[in-house]
């Protein structure tokens, strides 16, 4: 008797609907495609609503948590996530890693998902993205943000108009600005605490991972790993507690890897730095905190171990 293939989305009742993406077993979907031929009611690909703002206020009012807002085509606004719901991803809508745009900026229609200002009325300092509330998730999105705004901003007041956007997940996303521009990548507002940020990608930014208020906290045991950091001003600058910074790749920089200002107790390990191993010191774009772990690859040498950077 020939032995049944264990099939696991079979056995956990997850029903698979192709394009590269397994489609959670509970939870409302919910769609924006700006290049569709038709709009409607957001509830299927082939009537989706033409904004992340509609398919927000549909979210308020059905108040839903853990569902997925499927994103498509050329997103032109700056956007808030509603209060009162938690666990939303929100997912490009062609995975992978695809070709967003030409070399010259131009959007490459149906094949990813670009995400900028708007064409007129942009906020100064204004972000394309705020996040609010706790497990929200963003993949698979090229953000492009405006001369001096942000592109994704996670805001903590424990209020009841800015609660707390800790425990978000942002992975697969590319943060691009324009080499002179000031705009930051991911923006930490407040102190969030518990943040993964994963096979992302931060170039030409004034900032790539940036905390601007601790009126909160300092952000705490964030997750950063398997990025990659290229042509910014500044690559990571976050008063870090008990947060890890692993096996991502940073081109030289003004300012490479900041965590000092937390409690410390931050593991930064098995990066590479494109700078000497001598170069690599507190006050030349490097400043951890005296009970940091730092152990990495410099340009120099094959050695895991560079040296402890402390304040």
């Amino acid at each position: 008797m020939a032995r049944r293939r264990f099939d696991p989305l079979t056995a956990f009742g997850i029903p698979f609907q192709g394009g590269g993406i397994i489609r959670p077993a509970a939870g409302p979907e919910v769609w924006v495609n700006t290049e569709a031929e038709a709009f409607g009611t957001g509830a299927t690909p082939d009537r989706p609503f033409e904004t992340v703002a509609e398919a927000f206020t549909h979210i308020a009012a059905v108040g839903e948590s853990n569902g997925v807002l499927y994103v498509q085509g050329d997103i032109r606004e700056e956007a808030t996530a509603p209060l009162g719901v938690y666990g939303w991803r929100i997912q490009g809508a062609v995975g992978g890693r695809p070709r967003h745009s030409t070399s010259g900026g131009v959007a490459v229609a149906g094949n990813g998902v670009n995400w900028r200002e708007p064409a007129s009325g942009a906020t100064t300092g204004g972000a394309l993205l705020t996040l609010l509330e706790q497990g929200w998730e963003v993949q698979d999105i090229l953000f492009v943000p405006k001369s001096d705004g942000t592109a994704l901003r996670l805001s903590r007041r424990e209020s009841a108009s800015i609660p707390d956007a800790s425990h978000a997940v942002i992975r697969g996303c590319k943060f691009i600005g324009a080499a002179t521009a000031t705009c930051l990548g991911i923006e930490d507002d407040g102190g969030c605490h518990h943040v993964l940020v994963e096979l992302c990608e931060f170039n030409t930014l004034d900032s790539g991972i940036v905390n601007t208020s601790a009126t909160i906290a300092n952000p705490l045991r964030w997750m950063v790993r398997n990025n990659i950091f290229m042509n910014n001003d500044e690559h990571i600058d976050m008063p870090f507690t008990e947060s890890v910074v692993l096996a991502n790749v940073f081109d030289e920089a003004t300012t490479n890897v900041e965590t000092d200002g937390g409690a410390g107790g931050n593991f930064v390990i098995d990066n590479y730095f494109q700078e000497d191993q001598a170069s690599i010191t507190n006050g030349n774009g490097y400043a951890g905190h005296a009970n940091d772990v730092w152990r990495n690859f410099s340009q120099n040498t094959a050695a895991v171990t560079v040296g402890t950077v402390t304040s």
